[in-house]
């Protein structure tokens, strides 16, 4: 299983539509079990997915362990693609990560839900906290979408780049990093490797 997050300190520049493009194509064109944890919790992926809400509290238990992620996933209308959705508890998601003081648990769901799935795609919130923390810790790939800017001479340019790190990234090893389409920066995690065509 790979995990794939979607990932911006900014909202409003397209994290929900490309994790919700990028999980029909792994699972409409590549063929792949993918699912779609909506972590954000306006729950637009959920709502594009076509999927019901989970009900109050649903989606916040799972990281208390109180329900288990496969009773709240659902199926979509694609083939091999399902989703984990999204309520509004999840809007205290930082709070509740910063009182349980558990730096790893976001990545220990995502491995029992690799037994299922061979691609996960996390749809996560702006900003930069302790949700922000877990996922790029857990992650095997992060997309940053940007806004491209001009500069003087007209052309676009990679200068409004967000540079991402966490100190337990920096400690095993620096990002590196691809551009994809100058829209968004790509950083994978060189200690977990990636193979071609998976």
């Amino acid at each position: 299983m790979r995990s794939i997050a979607v990932y911006s300190l900014k909202g409003g520049v397209g994290k929900t539509t490309i994790a919700v493009n990028l999980a029909w194509a792994a699972a409409a064109q590549a063929r792949r079990r993918t699912l779609v944890w909506d972590l954000d919790g306006q729950a637009a992926s959920t709502f594009l997915l076509g999927a019901e809400r989970s009900g109050p509290d649903e989606a916040q238990a799972v990281f208390a362990r109180d329900v288990a992620p496969s009773k709240l996933i659902q199926p979509t209308g694609t083939d091999r693609l399902s989703i984990l959705p999204a309520d509004a508890s999840l809007r205290t998601l930082d709070r509740f990560f910063f009182g349980l003081g558990k730096k790893k648990r976001l990545e220990k769901l995502l491995e029992r839900l690799g037994k299922d799935y061979e691609r996960v795609i996390l749809d996560c919130p702006p900003g930069l906290a302790e949700t922000s923390e877990q996922v790029l810790r857990a992650a095997d790939l992060i997309i940053v979408p940007v806004i491209p800017s001009r500069s003087q001479n007209g052309r676009w340019t990679k200068s409004s780049t967000i540079s991402i790190g966490t100190a337990s990234a920096k400690a095993r090893s620096s990002p590196s990093t691809t551009w994809l389409t100058g829209a968004a920066r790509c950083i994978s995690r060189p200690w977990r490797k990636i193979p071609n065509g998976r």
